[in-house]
């Protein structure tokens, strides 16, 4: 996967503990990618101008005319930008392979004349994505010989790279409207609490270098706060909090010493669960993990269901969510490392939570899935920003929308 298997939310759950407000989480990054190696077709479409057909031969990327007339009935003017934009270039790729043209195939022998283009090809996979030459080679694939198969990747959540979804942050004193600025530069709707780069939404295009930038900016606006705003603050923290927090926090290891004798599994080493037991008193983390994979991949627009969801889907997914938080009771980890990732579950439920919740309320499809209730773009009553809230002391999840307001004149 291009995000590293462990990243688990935190940067999301941690606000939403705290009771501060996400922006369009529905919105998880959806891009096309050669299948199973992961290597970028940005750089191949651009660079070296290469094209993509699927398997009867039909040309999809650069986008035809007709196509684009085509896709205008769904995407409206967006249909006609130049490059193509990502979500409309993903939604081809996977209607080719939901109507039996799929996958899609980069056309690579088209476009690698001699050697200096394969070494160009080469090294700059070997650059940013060394598993695409590796699977070339793997795969008796000849990128000057033989074209290569384009698939779909799992949803994304993340607030940058051509995704809008994360927190919402308080914008730059200088340009932004007073409806987007309520406290220092990239402070999150708790105050006192800033956010950058991959936590920070709405700025879907900031990439990696934007992301390092963004985080300076916050790092200097929260010394800034620290020794202004906030210089006479001092944390007043009661040992009962922190007994009740400790008491929380290491249940899951006192619960499964407390039941582990219960179970007939073979003896596990010392610090390990048997990830596939059937305990009727607990659940390990890896339990917790596959279950919560499962509703969000059925329900929410995952990749086994071709990134297709409707109204029915997400608020059984919701009840599903629910239940598995409650089922967080039963936890279990025989180590300080599974109790790692059992918190690190709970984290990644709850963004989970955030974004079924975003996407049941937003009444439109918008981005890379569909919606089939509401199967178009709804300019009309759609164009605009949705939050979700979790209130920190009940649990219990709030939406709203808020204006987009067009700085730059579109």
């Amino acid at each position: 996967a291009w995000y590293p298997t462990w990243a688990s939310g935190s940067a999301y759950a941690i606000p939403l503990l705290a009771g501060a407000e996400t922006v369009n989480m529905e919105f998880r990054l959806v891009v096309v990618r050669f299948k199973d190696a992961y290597g970028p077709v940005g750089f191949p479409y651009l660079l070296l101008k290469m094209r993509s057909t699927d398997v009867k031969g039909k040309q999809w990327e650069p986008l035809p005319d007709e196509a684009k007339a085509e896709l205008a009935k769904i995407f409206y003017d967006f249909a006609w930008a130049k490059p193509t934009p990502t979500p409309i270039r993903t939604w081809v790729t996977i209607q080719n392979l939901r109507e039996g043209r799929g996958p899609d195939l980069m056309q690579t022998q088209e476009r690698l004349p001699d050697e200096e283009s394969l070494k160009v090809l080469f090294e700059d996979y070997l650059d940013m994505t060394p598993t695409q030459a590796f699977y070339w080679a793997s795969q008796n694939i000849h990128p000057q010989k033989t074209p290569s198969e384009l698939m779909p990747t799992e949803p994304y959540v993340q607030a940058s790279h051509a995704s809008p979804g994360g927190m919402w942050a308080s914008g730059p004193p200088d340009i932004a409207p007073p409806e987007y600025r309520w406290g220092p530069n990239r402070m999150l709707t708790v105050e006192g609490l800033f956010g950058a780069g991959d936590v920070v939404g709405a700025s879907g295009h900031k990439f990696s270098s934007g992301s390092f930038t963004e985080g300076r900016i916050a790092g200097k606006a929260a010394a800034r706060y620290v020794l202004t705003q906030a210089r006479d603050y001092r944390p007043a923290v009661s040992n009962d909090t922190v007994e009740r927090y400790k008491e929380v926090v290491y249940r899951p290891l006192e619960w499964y010493h407390e039941n582990k004798p219960l179970t007939t599994t073979p003896e596990m080493p010392p610090a390990y669960t048997n990830w596939f037991e059937i305990h009727p008193n607990y659940l390990n983390w890896y339990q917790l993990l596959v279950r919560l994979q499962k509703i969000m991949d059925e329900y929410a627009a995952g990749w086994g269901m071709l990134y297709t969801t409707n109204m029915h889907l997400l608020n059984r997914g919701w009840e599903l969510l629910k239940m598995l938080e409650e089922d967080f009771r039963f936890a279990a980890a025989a180590s300080l490392h599974e109790l790692l990732r059992v918190w690190e579950v709970y984290h990644r439920l709850l963004v989970g939570q955030a974004v079924v919740f975003s996407m049941m309320n937003r009444k439109e499809s918008r981005g890379y899935y569909l919606n089939a209730d509401y199967p178009y773009i709804d300019e009309e009553n759609w164009h605009v920003f949705t939050h979700v809230r979790r209130d920190p002391k009940t649990g219990q999840w709030s939406f709203r929308t808020s204006p987009i307001i067009h700085i730059i004149p579109p």
